[in-house]
């Protein structure tokens, strides 16, 4: 299972996207998580939110697929309650990739 933390940038980044990609191949469960009206200790909060239709690139054959096609569940931490909610919301993608 893979919780990706999406903030304004977060999938555009080299490595998050190739994260991404590893987990999608080996099968894992992938939620992805909203964290942009987390407030931090200098600038407050963002309230720009990641682009869930961000191609994700395959570093072995230079595929591309949008991270909303293959994310099993996308949640809002704040909305949704992720404190009281994320041990569901993994067990959700889990159930998903369970054989």
């Amino acid at each position: 299972m893979t919780a990706v933390l999406i903030g304004a940038e977060t999938l555009n980044r080299p490595f998050v996207q190739y994260e991404i990609y590893r987990s999608f191949m080996k099968g894992n469960g992938i939620t992805g998580i909203y964290i942009h009206k987390i407030k931090d200790m200098k600038i407050g909060q963002t309230a720009k939110r990641g682009d869930v239709f961000t191609m994700i690139r395959s570093f072995d054959d230079g595929n591309r697929f949008r991270f909303r096609d293959i994310c099993d569940g996308l949640y809002d931490w704040e909305s949704d309650d992720g404190y009281n909610n994320l041990g569901s919301w993994i067990e959700n993608s889990a159930r998903k990739h369970c054989k």
